[in-house]
């Protein structure tokens, strides 16, 4: 524990030396701030992952399910930052819908509660649902083989861990989160303009549709597509978002499982979502100066 104090105090320090930006001459320096940014977002999402409450041991399964998705979007946000150093745009394109989906439902079911995170599991069951008829069926015709065999009685088993009453689930036809669409959720928070702009328009990167592809993997001349091999490069505006979100996840986690009581890491991770935000309006401003991209 005295190591990541150390390092949190490190990152403090890091925070107040660099209040006054440096100067910034071409994307290069922005690109190379925002990654050790970014570094930083990492860290502080790995300790808020492995912290629990005092004589806590583990998660029930409906705490289990924050926990699960916050460890998600820490594997989101670190595969992303990955790409980013990598200068691969059109990758780190999929990760930014995927952190935003999995930051938002954070949020929703730490604020909404049992009932949603019990909504939450059900609904995950809908492609479950649809194996078990189909090996029933099957069941009632001839003898299951091996793999159908094994692939049925895991799912007897889940039915089972996560108390899924059969009957319920057979004639469910609602998939979705307490019946509501992402859209609706979003709407719910105050927040519905973020649907088009990274929920809606993140698909095309996600599924690879035609917007995609004419984007990242073509490249139109003289009236004809070629293939486009090279990565899109990648700016501030593909990190400096997702940072943000991920902050915000990461302090609401940490206040829902109550494991950092004297928040020292709420506290900085505050402190530099407030830089990261002076940066990015830095960055934007200097787009509009000089459009040096």
């Amino acid at each position: 524990m005295e190591i990541i104090i150390k390092k949190i105090e490190e990152i403090k320090k890091w925070i107040d030396i660099n209040k006054t930006l440096p100067d910034f001459s071409d994307n290069n320096d922005y690109m190379r701030f925002a990654v050790e940014i970014g570094n930083h977002v990492r860290y502080l999402m790995l300790v808020a992952a492995s912290l629990r409450s005092e004589n806590q041991r583990g998660y029930n399964k409906e705490d289990a399910v924050i926990a699960g998705l916050f460890v998600r979007l820490c594997k989101l946000y670190d595969t992303l930052c990955f790409n980013v150093a990598r200068n691969q745009g059109e990758i780190v394109k999929i990760f930014i819908r995927l952190i935003f989906e999995t930051s938002i439902k954070i949020e929703y079911l730490i604020s909404s509660g049992r009932e949603s995170i019990e909504s939450f599991v059900f609904v995950s069951y809908k492609a479950i649902k649809e194996i078990y008829e189909d090996l029933q069926g099957k069941k009632k015709t001839r003898e299951l083989i091996g793999i159908e065999n094994r692939i049925l009685f895991n799912i007897e088993q889940q039915f089972k861990e996560d108390d899924i009453d059969i009957d319920t689930l057979l004639k469910n036809r609602n998939w979705k989160l307490d019946g509501k669409t992402f859209k609706e959720i979003l709407n719910d928070m105050d927040i519905q303009i973020m649907y088009s702009y990274i929920f809606s328009r993140g698909s095309s990167y996600v599924h690879g549709d035609w917007l995609d592809l004419r984007a990242n993997h073509l490249v139109y001349e003289n009236g004809m597509y070629l293939p486009q091999l090279e990565h899109d490069r990648v700016d501030p505006r593909y990190i400096s978002p997702m940072s943000v979100a991920c902050l915000r996840a990461l302090c609401k986690f940490l206040e829902w499982n109550k494991s950092d009581p004297d928040e020292f890491i709420i506290s900085t991770s505050k402190d530099l979502e407030t830089l990261l935000r002076k940066f990015d309006a830095d960055h934007e401003e200097a787009l509009q100066k000089d459009n040096y991209l």
